[in-house]
């Protein structure tokens, strides 16, 4: 039983009310930052036996590499950008360029390439 981690829906909810203050007074400009916080978060509480995960992104880079890019093409595609799911593509595709599976700490492979 040492490997079960157990979530409870209190801390969850707490966590949603502050995004939606945080994004509406921002005007969604710290989403990305929010969404970056969010992934670290769980990804810190998360066991395989002896394996991990580690999170190795930050906000300023999904901002500049994701959501600035995503915003573009999404105005010049009258919105089909994101319609027809390219926008959440590139978004899960750079979470997990950003994500490693660590041994020991240590990350199993070097998976940039």
């Amino acid at each position: 039983m040492g490997n079960v981690i157990l979530y409870r829906a209190s801390p969850g909810c707490f966590f949603v009310l502050a995004n939606i203050i945080l994004l509406t007074s921002s005007f969604g400009l710290l989403h990305p930052w929010l969404i970056c916080w969010e992934i670290e978060q769980r990804t810190k509480k998360m066991r395989f036996g002896n394996t991990t995960l580690k999170f190795n992104g930050n906000g300023a880079s999904l901002f500049c590499d994701v959501f600035f890019f995503n915003w573009i093409l999404t105005i010049v595609t009258f919105g089909f950008w994101v319609f027809c799911g390219y926008g959440t593509a590139r978004m899960n595709k750079w979470i997990d360029d950003h994500i490693d599976i660590c041994t020991d700490g240590q990350p199993l492979m070097d998976y940039s390439h």
